[in-house]
């Protein structure tokens, strides 16, 4: 069926972007560039020349940037499994465009790379700009002396990548291309630097050139976009800052314009950074705003499965969202510097990272550069970096042979290095990551020792060196080690031990957080395969651990069952993990014991498994403290039938697992992240965030829809309208055929299918065929743009964020508490096809402006207000939890409004007393009772316990609607957990109102069926209205059943407005 009205898309918000709210939406005059390059390999450097110079042929085909050539290539085993048996070469980018007006007019216009692997070259129009080595920092140049502001330019950049590193880098422009325009006189590329402190003072140092006079003004935004402090000079003072760190990690916003000698403004730069005060120290490790905390951290290397490096910046969203699930709030940058775009996640989601300038030194692929372009390679690293506020360490090197040298070469080296790094950024530690057996003079240089996979020697430096400051830097993910001058003893006992047991150490760092490409075991596995998450970010078994570890505040029980029978690559030595999975599907026909794991936080856990004679025959329960790593290890017989563990805490049950025996593959589930997508933005756009990429999860189920892990089933994939398929796979490392390809079996009954949305609009289809069954199984994917989206100003000095999508008559889908509008992504698009849908943030959440002490409002004022701005006289409204208690309050109040009303799980807040009655003494004491809770266990603990109750009473599917919960909650700035918050809601008087107007506003209240249900008291007053259960779903209908709730809710619109239009 062909996609009615405007096609619509739901942005990816990440936390952190009401920072640019105020700021005009492209003050830098910083525009894409990806688009319309063309790309071939190259069989030497003679062609190169005259490639150059002539028009693009048929050697040449269409790319989209970030592109890298190397993952695109068939397998080579010569080329070693270092680089994941993918070959290198000669590549060469040409790219053929106009200036439009808007910009041609620009007195100044340059180009930036964030990243090209590597050795790059650059000409414009047949003039070489210059060249740059290193394949890990940006580069620019000017481009206007070449340049042709009136019609065609050519744009060639020749990259070579004959050389290989210890790891798979890819190859080719595999990171964003811009174009930025600025007057004669303009900060010189990243010359601004910021040095916030924790008191509110800020530091601006700008370079400019250009020359001639100028005047420099800045001006600080705050993290509503709200104006805060201004300047003519080059500091200022920000009154009471919200300081930045994992838990809270607000950002404020520097606006810098330059004037010329004229007083005309010639270049502005937007600078984001955050307040906050972090130190190390050598007796008790990591401080950040006066909190001592461990690092929990992972090392990343920068490429995604399939994707090779040429990452999306929506895909990075999705990794680092999976990695603070587990308790992850740190990553180290393994072994070079990250996008820029990647640390501005990190500033947004609330990560402490570990910047590495470099590898190896002067061995392995650098060694042939380091003395030319070492100095200049760290100082790009520290320039472009130093305002992140995420960025807590400068790292110079990793495991560089120098460490082991007994005379002072290597001392000199990493004194040089430091030196750098100090000057340029005195405020950072720096850090050298060394190997076993480093030289211990070399750890005295950096002003922190970075040990990997040396816990016991740590324990023993610290004794001798009470005055050093450490932290593992790499850490085997399951056996330790217990020797001193040897790491491999492969004991049972994770090393995040050293970490918990030893103050001294500040954290540590998992070797490797993901799955990555090279680095690989014996063929035919392409990478390394021992990581918490596989390439598709699926959470493996194994990664239970991390939970109780990292988050020992949560109710987590997961049961898994470790098994050599299991096919599973062994990874490499010291690394490995043994073999676990989540399923009773054992391959035994015999009765023989495995053994069943329960990592836990719970105090102790009751296990039930199957008998002859009993199918859930109770064991003696297990206290979790008498097991090391959370984990309680019991051997069972493998018999057919349930295993169940049933944990305790104090005595009470909190949480329950099981292992079951599943019916043969009966079905295919296509679970999308996003199912409506922004078209992919043309060139000279505005810099932003859109959301263009959805992961497709592939999962076997039986007759039950329960994941089929043991029957494998080949699949293919197919996709039509404006997509383009990024890649296919699974967890499985070890495929013998390109990562271009789209057939392939399922692993453990899973696959990932990506998707990027074209610059086209449309309705666009996957086709997911599964051997067995006759026809493809479908996912619809809408892409297209918002009818319209804003902000409306209410009382208050306040603003609310809404979109618009579709045509017709209104329908306005009101969030729940600590959501936002993303949790209707699975209603818009069916909406939209019958209504003009508009989904508001309101105020405290989402893009909308935050609550503030004191301020009085309500909900239900500010949904009118908006209703009045955009011209709405009367509206269906559909509300969900809190959006239930609004469109109840809207019942009451302003009837004469609504065309209908469904309230999902939660109505009128019918004991709820109204704004004009304030808190009594008795209210108050309780109120900040429970600030003082929230404020020991911590926002982002309370958060996660918030997540685990919203989900966990769900249905079946309850599972899968994690990682979107998970993404709110956490973006949700929390002030009601901290502060006295005025009144939100009418409640009783909007209830006094509805019992003595009686309206006669349809009305539906829908629950879910697993949920807390009774009879709705408002219900009594409205005449024309009902209850309705939704089956297998709980609190969350919406998210958990789409399809059965859209059905649902629609068939009472349309009922409702054929009642009407009679």
């Amino acid at each position: 069926m062909r996609f009615k009205g405007i096609l619509c898309a739901l942005s990816l918000l990440v936390a952190g972007t009401a920072a640019y709210a105020s700021a005009p939406q492209n003050p830098e005059k910083q525009y894409t560039f990806d688009q319309g390059w063309e790309f071939r390999l190259c069989t030497d450097r003679d062609e190169v020349q005259s490639l150059v110079k002539s028009s693009g042929g048929a050697d040449f085909r269409p790319v989209q940037i970030p592109h890298d050539w190397s993952v695109e290539l068939p397998f080579d085993r010569s080329a070693g499994g270092s680089a994941g048996y993918l070959p290198g070469g000669l590549g060469l980018y040409v790219k053929e465009f106009t200036l439009p007006a808007s910009i041609a007019d620009a007195r100044r216009i340059s180009i930036v790379f964030d990243g090209v692997y590597h050795k790059a070259t650059v000409w414009l129009n047949g003039h070489e700009l210059g060249r740059h080595d290193y394949g890990y920092t940006d580069f620019t140049f000017d481009l206007s002396r070449h340049l042709k502001r009136k019609g065609v330019n050519r744009l060639a950049v020749f990259v070579d990548m004959e050389q290989q590193s210890r790891w798979y880098t890819g190859a080719g422009i595999y990171r964003h291309v811009w174009l930025k325009t600025s007057g004669k006189v303009h900060i010189r590329h990243n010359g601004l630097r910021v040095r916030p402190s924790a008191d509110g003072n800020v530091e601006i140092t700008a370079q400019v050139d250009g020359g001639g006079r100028y005047r420099l003004e800045h001006t600080v935004y705050g993290p509503d976009g709200e104006l805060v402090a201004n300047t003519g000079n080059n500091s200022l003072k920000v009154e009471n800052p919200r300081l930045w760190s994992p838990d809270s990690p607000v950002l404020y916003s520097l606006k810098t314009v330059v004037y010329d000698a004229s007083g005309k403004p010639s270049d502005e730069v937007v600078t984001r950074f955050g307040f906050r005060d972090a130190r190390f120290e050598a007796a008790t490790g990591f401080w950040l705003n006066g909190t001592n905390i461990k690092l929990k951290g992972v090392c990343l290397h920068q490429d995604a499965g399939s994707l090779g490096v040429a990452v999306p910046d929506e895909v990075w969203a999705r990794r680092l969202r999976t990695l603070k699930e587990i308790g992850c709030n740190a990553v180290r940058c393994s072994h070079n510097p990250p996008s820029p775009e990647f640390l501005d996640l990190c500033d947004e989601l609330g990560f402490l990272v570990i910047d590495e300038a470099f590898d190896k030194w002067k061995s392995g692929y650098y060694e042939a550069s380091f003395d030319e372009r070492a100095r200049q390679d760290i100082t790009d690293m520290v320039l472009r970096d130093r305002n992140h506020p995420s960025v807590i360490v400068w790292s110079i090197g990793n495991e560089v042979t120098e460490a082991l040298l007994e005379s002072d070469e290597g001392v000199e080296r990493a004194r040089f290095l430091n030196d750098i790094v100090k000057t340029l950024d005195p405020t950072r530690p720096t850090l050298v990551a060394c190997q076993s057996k480093f030289a211990d003079k070399f750890g005295d240089v950096t002003d922190l020792v970075g040990y990997n996979y040396m816990e016991p020697r740590m324990i023993e430096d610290h004794k001798r060196h009470p005055e050093r400051k450490m932290l593992v830097t790499e850490a085997f993910p399951y056996y330790s080690g217990l020797r001193v001058d040897n790491v491999r003893d492969f004991v049972e006992l994770n090393p995040w031990n050293f970490v918990e047991d030893n103050p001294f150490i500040a954290g540590s760092f998992v070797w490797a957080g993901v799955d990555y490409l090279g680095e690989s075991a014996p063929w035919p596995a392409k990478g390394w395969c021992s990581s918490p998450f596989d390439i598709t970010m699926k959470e493996k078994p194994q990664a239970a651990f991390y939970h109780p570890a990292w988050t020992p505040d949560r109710d987590y029980l997961k049961l898994v069952v470790r098994d050599n029978g299991f096919d599973q690559p062994a990874g490499k030595d010291h690394w490995q993990y043994p073999p676990m999975a989540d399923t009773w599907d054992l391959p035994y026909i015999d009765e023989r014991c495995v053994e069943v794991r329960c990592y836990t936080t719970c105090d102790s856990v009751k296990f039930y498994f199957p008998m002859w004679s009993n199918p859930q025959m109770p064991l003696k329960t297990r206290v979790t403290a008498d097991y090391p790593d959370h984990c309680i290890k019991v051997q069972l017989p493998a018999k057919r039938g349930k295993i169940l563990a049933i944990g305790y805490k104090g005595g009470k049950e909190v949480m329950r697992d099981s292992l079951v025996n599943h019916d043969p593959v009966a079905g295919v589930r296509l679970d999308a992240d996003y199912d409506l997508l922004d078209p992919l933005n043309g060139d000279y756009s505005p810099r932003g965030m859109t959301s263009t990429v959805s992961h497709i999860r592939l999962s076997l189920v039986d007759s039950l829809g329960r994941l089929q892990q043991m029957e494998p089933r080949r699949f293919r994939v197919e996709v039509e309208g404006p997509l383009r398929l990024l890649g296919v796979e699974t967890g499985d490392l070890r495929r013998e055929v390109s990562w271009r390809t789209t057939e392939m079996d399922t692993y453990f009954g899973e696959g990932l299918i990506r998707v990027q949305s074209t610059s086209e609009c449309g309705l666009a289809r996957v086709l997911v065929y599964v051997e067995g069954f006759l026809k493809p199984f479908v996912k619809e994917i809408a892409v297209g743009p918002t009818r319209e989206s804003g902000y409306v100003p209410v009382s208050g000095g306040g603003r609310i964020y809404y979109e618009s999508y579709g045509e017709g008559v209104p329908v306005i889908l009101l969030h729940g508490h600590t959501l936002d509008r993303r949790m209707w992504t699975g209603q818009l698009k069916d909406f939209a096809a019958r209504y003009r849908v508009i989904v508001p943030d309101f105020r405290g959440y989402g893009k909308s402006s935050s609550q503030k002490e004191g301020m009085k409002f309500t909900h239900v004022d500010d949904l009118v207000t908006l209703m009045d701005s955009l011209r709405i006289d009367k509206a269906h409204i559909v509300g969900l939890s809190m959006g239930g208690f609004i469109a109840g309050d809207m019942v009451g109040m302003y009837p004469e409004r609504m065309l209908s009303c469904v309230m999902c799980s939660g109505a009128m807040k019918t004991n709820y007393k109204s704004p004009s009655k304030p808190m009594t003494a008795e209210e108050l004491e309780r109120k900040r009772a429970s600030i003082a809770d929230v404020q020991a266990l911590g926002v982002d603990r309370w958060k996660y316990e918030w997540i685990d109750k919203l989900v966990y009473g769900g249905g079946s599917q309850a599972g899968r609607i994690r990682p979107a919960v998970t993404e709110m909650v956490m973006d949700w700035d929390g002030f009601q957990l901290t502060h006295l918050e005025s009144r939100l809601y009418y409640g009783h008087e909007a209830f006094d109102r509805l019992k003595s107007r009686r309206p006669s506003v349809p009305t539906m209240y829908l629950s879910g069926e697993t949920e807390h249900k009774g009879h709705m008291k408002m219900l009594d007053y409205l005449p024309d209205s009902g209850q309705v259960e939704l089956p297998d779903c709980g609190h969350m209908s919406n998210m958990e059943r789409p399809e059965l709730f859209n059905r649902t809710v629609l068939d009472f619109l349309k009922h409702a407005d054929l009642k009407r239009l009679k």
